[in-house]
């Protein structure tokens, strides 16, 4: 079994999941079941501090990004933050053979 800390999972029942993962810049909570997610929620933040930003753009410095399939995290920004620090936004990506 695998384990990863800072992410909880809470399994209800086999149609309803709640996923919970914390780290230094905030949480972040998925649910299947939009009411499960929603107690969830108010239990939280009768404990602790939270705001709701809306619908995730950005996570841990991956944007996400919903399509049809699911979801995806990818680093696009990041990766060109990094090309334009160094000053090569316009390399192609090939690697040269010695």
């Amino acid at each position: 079994m695998s384990i990863e800390h800072g992410v909880y999972v809470k399994l209800p029942n086999f149609v309803n999941l709640l996923r919970m993962c914390i780290c230094v810049y905030g949480q972040l909570i998925t649910r299947s079941d939009l009411i499960e997610k929603e107690h969830f929620k108010t239990l939280f933040t009768s404990e602790f501090e939270m705001k709701n930003l809306g619908k995730l753009k950005y996570f841990s410095g991956m944007e996400v990004v919903e399509n049809c399939k699911g979801i995806v995290f990818r680093q696009q920004k990041y990766a060109t933050e990094i090309l334009r620090k160094f000053n090569i936004e316009d390399c192609n990506g090939q690697v040269q053979q010695r």
